[in-house]
């Protein structure tokens, strides 16, 4: 393997620099106070050197949100790669998407701020190419995985729905779920004592509507999760236990 020049990893380690102070700014200015000018001010940068890297700022947000789905990836990764039944794995994921909001609420939030049309628009292709390909790879991942359950007979294809659709509802619950929980919308004024509990349970209704074997009626889910979060996430376990010590048996 070539090593890069010193020039060219100089480059790097300024545009992860460049990414590290706007994921900040934006949480502290939002969307319309974030600038080029207020990224170069709080780097002590001219504004030139910024756009050397980026030319607008939408598109130092999308390589925001590249990365960032890069990282909730790697968990998604580890989660499909759980030792169990098929709809097990795809616990797994959920357990993993929980836990990455739970332990990075901030970033959640500005996945959903990235990915607002306005910043779309103004994105080039390649790059907009590439930050949607980071956020669907999860999508990919849970196809595979039903993929799995038909060929192993956990899961009946006549049931109505196509693999895409059974991947999109559950995809839908999760990350609708987790947008509400992040906003800070009044949930338990409308009966939602356990919102994350309650995102767990509807999965299980759609998995359960499926057909998916085996149902919640023939498996103890709970306790997968909690073998999951003892062997995939057992540092992140520990991290929100330290952090939110009740949230952390939550669900």
């Amino acid at each position: 393997m070539l090593e890069l020049s010193r020039k060219k990893r100089e480059l790097l380690q300024r545009e992860e620099l460049i990414l590290d102070v706007t994921r900040d700014l934006l949480l502290e200015l939002g969307y319309h106070g974030l600038t080029m000018d207020r990224i170069a001010e709080a780097m002590e940068y001219s504004k030139g050197t910024i756009y050397q890297h980026f030319p607008c700022k939408e598109e130092v947000l999308a390589e925001v949100g590249t990365r960032l789905f890069r990282t909730r990836l790697e968990m998604f990764k580890r989660a499909a790669a759980f030792n169990g039944r098929t709809r097990e794995r795809i616990v797994a994921i959920g357990e993993a998407g929980e836990l990455f909001v739970r332990l990075h609420p901030d970033d959640f939030r500005l996945l959903h701020i990235i990915k607002a049309e306005i910043i779309a628009r103004k994105v080039s292709e390649k790059r907009l190419r590439k930050m949607k390909d980071s956020e669907y790879a999860v999508l990919f991942l849970m196809n595979g995985i039903i993929r799995e359950a038909i060929q192993d007979g956990d899961l009946d294809p006549a049931c109505g729905k196509s693999i895409e659709e059974m991947s999109f509802g559950l995809w839908a619950v999760t990350d609708g779920g987790y947008g509400n929980i992040v906003r800070g919308m009044p949930l338990d004024e409308i009966g939602i004592k356990d919102p994350f509990r309650s995102v767990i349970s509807v999965c299980e209704i759609l998995g359960d509507g499926y057909g998916w074997r085996p149902l919640t009626s023939e498996w103890n889910y709970d306790a997968t999760r909690e073998r999951i979060r003892a062997t995939l996430f057992a540092e992140e376990t520990r991290t929100l236990a330290r952090r939110t010590p009740r949230e952390s048996t939550a669900g």
